[in-house]
């Protein structure tokens, strides 16, 4: 579907496709919105397939309106605040018009611990013997009917003092316990939990119409807005053989990589744990709280501009210019993740040649700065070990789209039903995309999605033409018959991709008044856009 803002294309809020975000248009900006629904690429290109949806902005509103609204949930939590402001006024004996608007948004966000029955863990599934639903309790799955909610239970085996041995050897704190039970002793993240992210968001636009002469108008308008929104997650759990990509710095091919078990002769190995272990490596499974919450901030701008002039042309026609140009960046950090590949280096710790100092037992992880990791036990990490296997990737997302466009509409010629009304014009649009990732830390295999880091631009010309013929009128059974017909080229940069065509011809038919049938037939093509490519 594709998003316009008064019949004009505008850049995109997103990098995975052409997506327009209703909040960063002020409220009080809108007055109407249209939608027109399947086979309009033979009229607005591409995007269009599975219809349209056009947000008209005031056209002659005047005066000072505000609004404002806040509110929180009967329950308590989610927040919010919303004040809306416009003003319009003609001026220069109205030969001019302008109006401004703005709105300010703020979620307060609604958090697990606002909502008793979010707290409730549960995991059920249903027992086709006992024919019964069933919930996960320290002692297994058992009848919803046969327990209580206290009963519930759903749990992660990631624990923040850290699980040895699979379930032989637990920390609770700093005291190390046998006979682990996930659903009695494991980690509960629902109390942490987020029902609603808290966002803020501010929306100022200002438009302009002046009529420079009795032919002529301009008409300029710009669209501001930002976005940011930040949430904060449980600390990042990982085990021994939880394998991570990673993007190798000199061949640039990928591949998997583990933190890996703990050597017999690491020196953190606790007495207890060591006597039983054989000589063999120890595996491990923990949350590494030390390094701290996992968080995300997001900050999201967005700058829309365009200006136009339109006029009369002869006596039935009319024509209309117009450039615009808009830019969307996205800023997104997350902090707190692993790097897996430092984590390995980290856990691989020897005692120094002086037989008191611990150190990474790899040279080039310490000639990096590798400093050994002591994972037994909460709090065991120190400061720099976590500042050693922390890792705060982000992505930044840039997109740019100039547009030209130029149409002239009007009355082609007479039939005896009336005027056929026809516009034909050509539009001009170029496209750019760049997401940049840091390029280092896709070798360390961090805990975050790997995003390959890309650029590309694609321009295109279009011309476009569109007829309505009036067939008949005020007939027995044809109080209205009407044809449309449009059709619409596109030649894309992309290689590969011929000159594109989308048409459409459809068929009104008002057999009487206030009752109508309409049928369309159309061939609608969509190009790929930047990401896919």
């Amino acid at each position: 579907t594709l998003t316009l803002i008064d019949g004009r294309r505008v850049v995109s809020n997103s990098y995975s496709g052409n997506y327009v975000s209703l909040s960063t248009i002020p409220a009080a900006m809108v007055d109407k919105v249209e939608i027109i629904t399947g086979g309009a690429s033979a009229v607005y290109g591409s995007d269009a397939i599975a219809g349209v949806v056009n947000i008209i902005t005031q056209q002659n509103k005047t005066g000072f309106e505000i609004n404002a609204r806040g509110g929180e949930t009967t329950e308590g939590g989610g927040r919010e605040t919303t004040v809306d402001v416009g003003y319009g006024a003609d001026f220069n004996s109205d030969k001019g018009y302008i109006y401004a608007s703005a709105t300010y948004d703020k979620q307060h966000g609604l958090f697990a611990t606002d909502r008793e029955r979010a707290l409730y863990e549960s995991s059920f599934a249903y027992d086709e013997k006992q024919m019964c639903n069933t919930m996960n309790t320290v002692d297994g799955y058992q009848c919803m009917r046969d327990i209580t909610r206290d009963d519930w239970r759903e749990r992660s085996n990631d624990i923040v003092g850290g699980r040895f041995k699979s379930n032989a050897w637990w920390y609770d704190g700093t005291e190390l316990k046998t006979d682990f039970k996930e659903e009695r002793d494991g980690y509960n993240g629902y109390t942490t939990g987020l029902l609603k992210v808290p966002e803020d968001t501010l929306a100022a636009a200002v438009k302009m119409n002046y009529d420079l002469s009795e032919d002529v108008r301009a008409n300029v308008q710009v669209q501001f807005s930002r976005n940011t929104a930040f949430r904060r997650t449980d600390a990042e759990g990982q085990d021994y053989n939880d394998a991570e990509l990673y993007i190798d710095p000199i061949t640039g091919l990928p591949g998997m990589i583990d933190a890996g078990s703990i050597l017999a002769n690491n020196p953190y190995i606790p007495a207890e744990i060591a006597a039983t272990g054989g000589g063999k490596s120890i595996t491990w499974d923990r949350r590494f709280e030390e390094v701290g919450p996992v968080e995300s901030d997001n900050e999201r701008t967005t700058l829309r501009t365009w200006a136009g002039l339109q006029g009369d042309l002869f006596e039935t026609w009319t024509w209309d210019a117009s450039v615009g140009y808009g830019q969307f960046e996205q800023r997104q950090r997350r902090s707190n993740e692993i790097s897996i590949r430092r984590l390995r280096n980290a856990l691989n710790a020897v005692y120094a040649a002086d037989g008191v100092t611990i150190q990474c037992a790899s040279e080039a992880a310490r000639a990096e700065g590798c400093v050994p990791v002591n994972i037994f036990g909460e709090g065991s990490i120190s400061k720099e070990g976590a500042d050693y296997i922390r890792s705060n990737p982000y992505i930044n997302t840039d997109i740019t789209q100039f547009n030209a466009l130029g149409y002239i509409s009007g009355e082609l010629f007479e039939l005896p039903a009336g005027g056929v009304q026809s516009a034909f014009g050509m539009e001009y649009r170029r496209d750019t995309q760049a997401v940049d990732t840091d390029k280092a830390m896709r070798g360390d295999a961090i805990t975050f999605n790997d995003v390959p880091p890309f650029e590309g631009d694609v321009t295109v010309w279009e011309a476009f033409g569109e007829a309505n013929l009036p067939l008949l009128r005020d007939m027995d059974f044809a109080n209205k018959l009407d044809v449309d017909v449009s059709l619409r080229l596109a030649d894309y940069s992309q290689k590969n991709i011929d000159l594109m065509s989308s048409y459409r011809t459809g068929i009104l038919w008002e057999p009487i008044a206030n009752y109508a049938l309409r049928a369309n037939y159309s061939r609608s093509q969509r190009a790929p856009n930047i990401t896919e490519l």
